[in-house]
């Protein structure tokens, strides 16, 4: 219990970074009508567990940003292009994603390259999971949409996630030398604080 405290209270401003990140992703991109849909929300969603876990590489760490990405995403009322059942159109792919990364994260080891196999292991985890529900429990997909979305979708996901945890690597990597990421952690602390909030207020009261 003690660990646990210390934990949160070293990383609290983390977690609620991240998962306030994947929840706003999980909503507000949702809301655009993009080509490949499935594709880019999961792979965003991906890269951000990655970085995340990357952040805090403590086992655990995905299932608490998951939880508050769901609570982000339960905040802001309504779940954009669900054609079936609202719950498995929106949070039962955040929590497949979710609860994946933190599976296979888990069992790799913590090296860069090990996170690019859990997102890959996850891809096609939540992509084989939410496709065979449609497919064979709800009966509501084709064999040809549900091939197409795991075995298809899937590793497209996987490449456009790995690319963007590459490029965000060189973001970080490049930011560290700016004057303003070595500031004090309170002021580091103040400014991911006030983010969170407007990240917070954006997702309650922003129709979309």
């Amino acid at each position: 219990m003690e660990k646990l405290f210390l934990f949160l209270k070293k990383n609290l401003i983390w977690i609620l970074l991240f998962g306030s990140l994947i929840g706003l992703n999980e909503t507000f991109i949702a809301s655009f009508d993009l080509p490949s849909h499935s594709i880019i929300l999961s792979a965003i969603t991906l890269a951000l567990f990655a970085f995340a876990r990357k952040k805090m590489p403590i086992k655990g760490s995905s299932f608490l940003v998951l939880i508050i990405a769901l609570l982000f995403k339960i905040n802001h009322e309504g779940m954009p292009g669900c054609t079936n059942n609202a719950f498995l159109c929106g949070p039962l792919a955040l929590i497949l994603l979710g609860t994946g990364f933190e599976l296979f994260s888990s069992l790799l080891a913590k090296r860069d390259k090990n996170f690019l196999i859990s997102i890959s292991l996850t891809a096609l985890f939540a992509f084989g999971i939410f496709g065979g529900i449609h497919r064979f429990s709800l009966g509501v997909w084709e064999t040809s949409k549900f091939l197409t979305y795991t075995f298809l979708k899937a590793p497209l996901a996987i490449i456009f996630a790995g690319v963007l945890f590459f490029f965000g690597k060189l973001i970080v990597s490049y930011s560290k030398k700016i004057e303003l990421f070595k500031t004090k952690l309170v002021f580091q602390n103040g400014l991911l604080g006030i983010v969170i909030v407007v990240l917070w207020l954006f997702g309650t009261f922003a129709e979309f």
